[in-house]
């Protein structure tokens, strides 16, 4: 398990950009920070996450499947919390939806 989270890694390297941040929480989930990026601009990082992940045959399993959770900060949203409470609940969500999907979880407008 530990070498093909090492490979999983090293491949989100590759599609992350600089700038962007790579944390491993949970054993084998990860989180990414992306900043300066639009919801368009994490949908489509997402995708490619999903398809470069899904599409490899990894030497140690095969094939693996994928479920990701996205979600941006709204302006004045300041809460780390709601950020990654948002997140998880998009994940959670891709999960449920089957094995390969990622799901999008906006932030929450700001009132006025």
């Amino acid at each position: 398990l530990q070498t093909l989270l090492r490979d999983v890694t090293g491949t989100l390297f590759e599609i992350i950009r600089a700038g962007d941040s790579l944390y491993s929480i949970n054993g084998s989930e990860f989180f990414l920070i992306l900043p300066f990026t639009p919801e368009e601009g994490v949908r489509v990082i997402a995708e490619r996450i999903r398809r470069m992940l899904s599409e490899h045959d990894w030497a140690q399993v095969g094939k693996i499947s994928v479920s990701l959770g996205c979600t941006t900060r709204g302006n004045g949203d300041t809460s780390t919390h709601s950020l990654r409470d948002r997140a998880v609940t998009a994940m959670l969500e891709a999960r449920k939806r089957g094995a390969d999907s990622a799901w999008f979880s906006p932030g929450e407008p700001v009132k006025a």
